[in-house]
Formats: C-alpha cells, sequence, structure tokens
C-alpha cells in the first residue's frame, strides 16, 4: 500500500533500488566515457542493501507473505522478482567482479550504520507517526506488517541485529574479495 505519509519511501526496498539505480547510473557514464568516480563504499553499501533486500524479503515471504504484503496486495511476479532478486544480484556481480568496491571495511561500516539507523528513525520517527495502516497489536503505521507486532525495545533489537548481521556481511565480502581474481 502506497497510499499515506511516506509512499514508496516507506519500504527499504525502494531505497535499495534507489541506490542501486544511482549507483547503475554513475558506473554506466563512466563507461561511456563521462569522467565521474564512484566511490568504492557507495558500489559496497548498494551491493549489500540489495542483499539485505533479497535476504530479509523473501525469508519473511517464505514465512508468510503477510509478513511483507499487506493482505492481498501483492506486485505481479515479474516486479516481485526484478525488484527483490535480479535487480540486487545484478549488483552483486558488479560490485564483486568488476568494481571490486569491498576494500575498505571501516568505510563500508561507517556507510551501513547510516543507512541502517537512518532508516530505522525514518520509520520510527517520521513514517509511523503520519500512518495509521498496517494496523498491528501493538502499534500502527510501521510499512511492513510484522514490525507492527512488535514493542519498541523487539524493534530496536532488530535494527542492531540487521546492523550487526551487516558488519558480518561487510568482513565476509572484504574476506572473500581479497581473494577472488581481477575481471578485466
Amino acid at each position: 500500500q502506497n497510499v499515506g505519509f511516506g509512499k514508496q519511501f516507506k519500504f527499504f526496498t525502494l531505497w535499495s533500488f534507489l541506490a542501486n539505480f544511482l549507483v547503475f547510473s554513475i558506473l554506466f557514464l563512466s563507461m561511456i566515457g563521462v569522467r565521474i568516480k564512484i566511490p568504492d563504499p557507495l558500489v559496497a553499501i548498494s551491493t549489500l542493501m540489495g542483499i539485505f533486500t533479497i535476504i530479509l524479503y523473501w525469508g519473511l515471504f517464505f514465512i508468510d507473505p503477510n509478513l511483507v504484503n499487506y493482505t492481498a496486495q501483492w506486485l505481479n511476479l515479474f516486479r516481485e522478482y526484478y525488484l527483490h532478486l535480479i535487480g540486487p544480484l545484478l549488483l552483486v556481480v558488479e560490485g564483486f567482479l568488476f568494481t571490486r568496491a569491498f576494500k575498505n571495511f571501516f568505510n563500508i561500516t561507517l556507510c551501513a550504520a547510516v543507512i541502517n539507523f537512518g532508516y530505522f528513525s525514518w520509520i520510527e520517527l517520521v513514517v509511523a507517526r503520519f500512518n495509521e495502516f498496517p494496523k498491528g497489536t501493538i502499534t500502527n503505521g510501521l510499512p511492513y506488517p510484522f514490525m507492527n507486532d512488535m514493542g519498541i525495545s523487539e524493534r530496536l533489537i532488530f535494527s542492531a541485529s540487521c546492523f550487526i548481521f551487516g558488519i558480518f556481511f561487510i568482513w565476509l565480502f572484504t574476506t572473500i574479495q581479497k581473494t577472488l581474481p581481477v575481471v578485466r
């Protein structure tokens, strides 16, 4: 449901999609000769956002589709797969094999902290205050139905867990990238 305050910007998928679009646009412009350089941490964090979109969305979807979609309001199948699987996977290939963006653990972690806590602050402090839907057993207005059934302490733990999980992936990807051959 894209009505109400925040429209699509309530959803992490859109944040990820916009980051992917920005990165792909800059990479395309540099490929055709425009002198523009995108910082590696931006490519890396956009890649991670896509990976998190895949893991969180499909993980919750396979538990119960209504945890991430409002009842009977799913996207068509092509959009579902593009937004939550194909698009993010394309950037994974770019980020690992071509750009090799996973170089600086600290800079990527700093970007992850800004994105993670920025997103959760946005939905907690702004989106939930100006939306009544979806309704939950504890609160209303948070974009994902399952979050409205969690207390504030549970949501804070969820936010911190996402960040810690992200740090693990940053460490894993910076370690893996060191072993990958350079593709030209």
